[in-house]
């Protein structure tokens, strides 16, 4: 969403610079288009990263699957509508299978396979 705004924006910074014969102006639509694509690549990563623990779909990823019947989307973007439910409720439904997800730190397991880092029983 911010990299949607952030490189039209330094398009025009630099047609504004090269107008005016600004450097200064040029530099900065180059920074922005620049941060624009970190941003793309950063939300690229993350979104490749988070799958629906049920279908293994990434919901906040660009795919070309069939969306659930029940998947709504918010201002025309599904990527748009899991993140905000992410953010203002702590679950979200999956666009592409329908299952309503709770978001929960897990412990993370030690070595020997259990949380509390204790010798197994064999």
């Amino acid at each position: 969403m911010v990299a949607a705004i952030l490189i039209p924006l330094s398009v025009g910074w630099m047609a504004r610079g090269v107008l005016q014969q600004s450097q200064i102006h040029v530099a900065i639509g180059f920074g922005l288009g620049v941060l624009g694509l970190v941003f793309v690549m950063l939300q690229t990563l993350v979104a490749h990263r988070v799958r629906c623990p049920l279908c293994m779909t990434p919901p906040l990823g660009m795919k070309s699957c069939q969306k659930n019947r029940k998947a709504r989307p918010l201002f025309g973007s599904y990527r748009l509508r899991v993140a905000c439910a992410v953010l203002a409720k702590d679950h979200f439904r999956c666009p592409y299978c329908g299952e309503p997800t709770l978001l929960a730190v897990r412990d993370r397991r030690a070595a020997n396979g259990n949380a509390e880092g204790l010798a197994r029983r064999s």
